[in-house]
């Protein structure tokens, strides 16, 4: 489980990296004849001020939002009325309007706060581009294509300020950078990928500097965590190489990539920090990075958007709604759903990769070889051992009140899972032997069993939880955890 970032450990990610900016070292000889770069986002004038709780297939729309039917639902979304929302027949993201950040202290507008596949529910906190470790600061988001056809876009200006959060956390480190420009957001009519195009030069006064441009991607995974190429992201994990990260949750997945050939990738909790190639800035002249933002049913689709790769495909039959771990020798490389044909389409370099089919983050059976050419490569993955647990619990007489169902190994004692039942539910675990404990609150007993479950079993256990006072109570049981006797 993931804990609450505090202060003191986001102070000790952003001292561990260099966020110096190193200015040019001399002057250009016509210094006094450049033209600074003027930025500027012209409104179309053809946006819809209906509300437009669909969009039509072949199109993509950009519009301010008039109604909540067009908002994400779920439990991170922050849209609001008067955020953009630009939209396709499969794709939908809010871009926030207004002066302040939906999430983070001391930020301001012009982040994307919402993402999901048309009609899934919501898959982050909010994104938002980073320059070293300053902030874009919005002074105008406008709908600069409304769309109806094919392309929409959302243009926003910014200049570079301090990010209050990091200003307080690390006095110093965030600080103004002389840089100013245009963010674009374009969503195409066919492709679930948003693109994101950052257009910078120096402010005027300024002979030049050089910046780092990235994001801050603020994700509120309810499923694993990936750096394609790396494998699982550890709190506080990093390190160069593909700057993007993969979010794959039970019914859709998010992918974040920055278009460059190298980069950096530095993680703590759900907040990561993607970082492209070091940029020079000069007085009129613009430079320019791309990122995209991808939206779909799996991690691999997901990554194959975002990444715009053009690696040769492995694809993996497996069991519809199980999952496929694709690995080198050396580490994983992709974790992802098997789509409901029962078919994983994995973008990856050619070259030799073990594959192992699992399901949530269980990844347990045996695996197989294969070697992928540059027109591919096709295997099918060993079926995962797998069991049922079926809960039945009944709690003060009352069969149809939620309990908190865990289940430990039975030789270390180590969490293995943990769900709500309302009244009963199901889960599936890898076959072995566990502990198995039913609880309501603290004014409740616990119900606790030891179980062996083999390969292919259905388990049902039935609960009987009373009140305090009959067994083994919650309060009890918790306190050595926090009390030992001296």
């Amino acid at each position: 489980m993931r804990g609450p970032l505090s202060l003191s450990s986001l102070a000790l990610l952003f001292a561990s990296c260099d966020a110096s900016a190193v200015p040019m070292d001399a002057a250009r000889d016509d210094d006094a004849a450049i033209t600074p770069i003027v930025f500027t986002a012209s409104a179309d004038g053809s946006e819809r001020t209906d509300c437009a709780t669909t969009v039509a297939a072949g199109t993509a729309i950009a519009k301010h939002v008039t109604c909540p039917g067009e908002l994400i639902d779920g439990a991170l979304a922050m849209g609001r009325v008067g955020d953009i929302v630009i939209a396709n027949a499969h794709a939908r993201f809010v871009i926030r309007t207004g002066s302040e950040s939906a999430s983070t202290i001391g930020g301001f507008g012009g982040g994307i706060v919402d993402a999901s596949i048309e009609g899934g529910a919501d898959a982050i906190k909010e994104i938002f581009p980073l320059f070293d470790f300053g902030v874009a600061r919005a002074s105008d988001v406008v709908v600069t294509d409304a769309g109806g056809d094919a392309d929409a876009s959302v243009t926003v200006l910014f200049d570079v300020q301090p990010l209050g959060i990091l200003a307080a956390a690390a006095p110093g480190l965030s600080r103004e950078r002389p840089v100013r420009g245009a963010i674009e957001y374009r969503l195409a009519a066919d492709r679930d990928v948003l693109e994101i195009t950052l257009r910078y030069s120096s402010t005027p006064g300024d002979r030049g500097t050089t910046i780092t441009p990235g994001l801050a991607a603020l994700i509120g995974a309810t499923g694993e965590l990936e750096r394609p190429g790396s494998g699982l992201i550890p709190d506080g994990g990093g390190g160069s190489g593909i700057p993007g990260v993969v979010s794959e949750g039970p019914t859709s997945a998010l992918a974040i990539a920055i278009d460059a050939a190298s980069g950096s990738l530095l993680a703590v909790n759900t907040i990561h920090l993607l970082s492209g190639a070091h940029q020079s800035v000069r007085p009129g002249e613009t430079s320019t990075s791309i990122a995209r933002i991808a939206v779909a049913a799996t991690a691999a689709e997901a990554w194959a958007l975002a990444s715009a790769s053009s690696d040769p495909l492995l694809v993996v039959h497996g069991a519809a709604g199980d999952r496929v771990e694709v690995a080198t020798a050396s580490r994983a490389f992709l974790r992802t759903r098997f789509g409901l044909d029962g078919v994983a389409r994995v973008a990856v370099p050619a070259g030799d990769y073990t594959v192992r089919a699992g399901f949530d983050a269980f990844f347990r059976g045996a695996s197989a070889s294969v070697t992928v050419s540059a027109s591919g490569g096709e295997i099918t993955a060993p079926s995962p051992p797998s069991a049922t647990i079926h809960v039945i619990a009944t709690t003060d007489g009352d069969a149809a009140v939620p309990v908190r169902v865990t289940l430990r190994d039975q030789a270390s004692g180590d969490e293995v899972l943990r769900f709500v039942a309302v009244g009963s539910g199901d889960a599936r675990v890898p076959p072995g032997s566990y502990v198995l404990d039913v609880s309501h609150g603290v004014e409740f007993d616990v119900y606790e069993e030891s179980i062996t479950i083999a390969d292919g079993d259905i388990r049902t256990v039935t609960a009987i939880v009373g009140r305090s006072g009959s067994g083994k109570s919650t309060l009890i049981r918790l306190l050595p955890r926090f009390y030992e006797p001296s």
